[in-house]
């Protein structure tokens, strides 16, 4: 089964990838990221990559 162009497998591994992430900064909420950082993760997640954040 396709949902939004992707399996059902395609879209638990990219919500796999997602928590993996939100974890890491989760462990870390004291650090002030650069504003560059701010940009670059703004910008991948209006990328298109992950449909689910649509």
């Amino acid at each position: 089964m396709r949902q939004g162009g992707r399996t059902v497998a395609e879209t638990a591994e990219e919500l796999s990838h997602l928590r993996d992430a939100a974890a890491v900064l989760a462990a870390h909420p004291d650090y002030a990221a650069p504003q560059e950082k701010i940009a670059a993760i703004t910008a991948l997640v209006g990328s298109g990559r992950f449909p689910l954040l649509d």
